[in-house]
């Protein structure tokens, strides 16, 4: 039974490559007969029957001496392409000198080297599409149900969903104002080392989305699958001058049945990592009132933001948040905000002087801190321009 089959886009990614290389016509035809490529662009579609007496007779190869001795063909060398010793196809080269039938040999032996490695990466990326569907499935679906039979679809996948795993979720950015061109390619380069370093146990998995990743390996302490992740984050930050920000779940979290659960806790521990300006690696165990705010609605975090800032226009707000943040991420030392932000430190005690007389909180009383810290927190969450 076939299992190859030849497309036409790789056929025609084939004789794009072999034209930049030789300059004979080249034709590839399916297993039909039908001309899948050429560089004579009109023959495309058409059928040859040489091609075609290849295939239903088993030919190692078909020398045409003059034009329509088979319809649709013309004078050249024709022979089987060969995969995994399956014919998939048949490739021919235009002309009936021996110079042609020289290089059709030659021809041959490069494209199917080339199918070859084309159809494994097809099969490849199929076989990662069924994965993610399946780790999809088991992920996002909070109300899945584990049957056996879901078990068994894992384990033919080399997924045991039955091992206790930790979850984290992974986002790979750069901290440049202006992100160009090379700078994205620069943290998709990340993106795929940071891939195959965690695949490389075969233990692990992973699925990825959009802006980050979601990674399970086995059940680890704390103090293990940080010394894991930091591992590792160090070696690709460094290596490509990149920043990465990882949320990991809570240790308890260790049943197939709570993976929903604790991708969710991943996930949200990573937006207070994202948050931070040192993209620390952050346990959802450190999060203490950004749980309360996941059940509060956008309006009331906006009217919140509004309670505690009063009396502030839109951009003394944004200059309020972005002075606040750094200085309790720098735990309350004025003279490290000043640092942070290249200002004077007497500049950062009249801003903070500035904000207390605003709102009523004054930002260095601890007291207020909660206050200010669940504000910043819910700006970040429903204000986009910061």
């Amino acid at each position: 039974m076939t299992k190859i089959k030849l497309s036409q886009k790789n056929a025609r990614m084939i004789v794009d490559d072999l034209n930049r290389i030789i300059d004979e016509n080249v034709n590839i035809m399916d297993r039909n007969g039908v001309i899948l490529a050429s560089t004579d662009e009109k023959r495309i579609g058409k059928l040859h029957a040489g091609a075609r007496k290849i295939i239903e007779e088993n030919l190692d190869e078909l020398i045409i001496i003059k034009s329509d001795e088979y319809i649709g063909s013309k004078e050249g060398t024709n022979y089987p392409l060969i995969v995994n010793g399956e014919v998939v196809g048949v490739i021919g080269i235009t002309g009936a000198d021996e110079k042609c039938q020289v290089v059709a040999k030659c021809v041959k032996k490069m494209t199917e080297m080339m199918l070859s490695e084309l159809i494994q990466k097809e099969e490849k990326t199929l076989e990662e599409n069924i994965r993610n569907r399946f780790l999809e499935e088991w992920i996002n679906d909070e109300n899945m149900v584990i049957t056996g039979n879901f078990i068994k679809r894992g384990k033919e996948l080399g997924i045991d969903i039955t091992l206790p795993r930790r979850f984290a979720a992974l986002s790979v950015f750069s901290d440049h104002n202006d992100v160009d061109a090379a700078i994205l390619k620069n943290i998709d380069n990340a993106d795929n080392y940071l891939k195959r370093l965690i695949l490389y146990d075969k233990n692990n998995i992973m699925l990825h989305m959009t802006s980050y990743m979601i990674v399970g390996v086995l059940q680890q302490s704390d103090e293990e699958i940080e010394a894991y992740y930091r591992n590792i984050k160090m070696y690709v930050e460094n290596k490509y001058k990149v920043k990465i920000a990882i949320g990991i779940d809570e240790s308890e979290s260790d049943s197939a049945l709570s993976v929903h659960s604790s991708v969710m806790k991943a996930r949200r521990a990573l937006q207070l990592g994202l948050r931070k300006k040192s993209a620390d690696i952050c346990f959802y165990s450190n999060l203490n009132l950004e749980i309360l705010a996941e059940e509060i609605s956008d309006t009331l975090k906006m009217e919140f933001i509004r309670k505690i800032f009063r009396g502030m226009d839109d951009t003394e707000m944004k200059e309020a948040v972005q002075l606040l943040e750094t200085y309790y991420n720098m735990n309350g030392s004025v003279n490290k905000t000043a640092r942070s932000l290249y200002l004077h430190k007497n500049t950062i005690q009249n801003r903070l002087k500035k904000i207390s007389e605003h709102t009523y909180y004054d930002p260095r009383d601890y007291n207020n801190a909660a206050l200010f810290y669940l504000a910043i927190y819910f700006y970040h969450e429903t204000v986009t321009d910061l």
